[in-house]
């Protein structure tokens, strides 16, 4: 099956680990090697790579990155989504479940090394979203980024996509952390 492959969020660490050599799954190279659109906005970073291929049947976005947008962003992207779409494609995506929030009530913390490079990586909940900041220290400084990801209850993204798509998902996917989606477009 063809598909149009979305990654929204942590995508400028993705790149200066990619571009540092620093990566466990090929995949982030070939995939930044195929970046055709970047476009940056705050501290989030929206990059969409193409498939050589008739990508109008179905588009999958996964790793959560629906959780990047807010309200707004989410309502543009489906509309986009569906107009896109060949008719009976499919629009498929992953989202954090909202028990996610009560999993990071308390600030969760990881140390490591990257190669040669320490790293500190925290995740706490804020609200309706989650704040992940991370640091990483190499021979030249300092750097440090921070991502806000937008929790969704899953009856807000139900409604949202009833307009354009038949709607199917599975809220317990991955138990208390991911719901799946995976809608058919209307024919209006």
């Amino acid at each position: 099956m063809h598909a149009a492959p979305v990654n929204i969020g942590q995508f400028k660490i993705i790149m200066l680990l990619a571009y540092k050599g620093i990566t466990t799954a090929s995949d982030i190279v070939i995939i930044s090697k195929n970046l055709a659109d970047i476009d940056t906005r705050q501290n989030t970073i929206i990059a969409i790579w193409w498939c050589e291929c008739d990508w109008n049947r179905m588009i999958l976005c996964i790793c959560d990155s629906i959780n990047y947008l807010n309200e707004d962003e989410l309502d543009s992207f489906i509309e986009c989504a569906f107009k896109h779409l060949n008719d009976n494609g499919r629009l498929i995506f992953d989202m954090h479940h909202i028990n996610r929030l009560k999993e990071f009530e308390e600030e969760y913390i990881e140390e490591g090394y990257l190669e040669d490079m320490p790293y500190q990586w925290t995740i706490n909940a804020d609200n309706d979203s989650l704040h992940e900041h991370f640091t990483f220290y190499s021979k030249d400084g300092m750097m440090k980024e921070d991502h806000f990801q937008h929790v969704f209850k899953p009856e807000t993204v139900i409604n949202k996509l009833n307009r354009y798509f038949d709607v199917h998902y599975i809220e317990d996917f991955v138990p208390d952390e991911k719901v799946l989606f995976v809608n058919r477009k209307k024919d209006i």
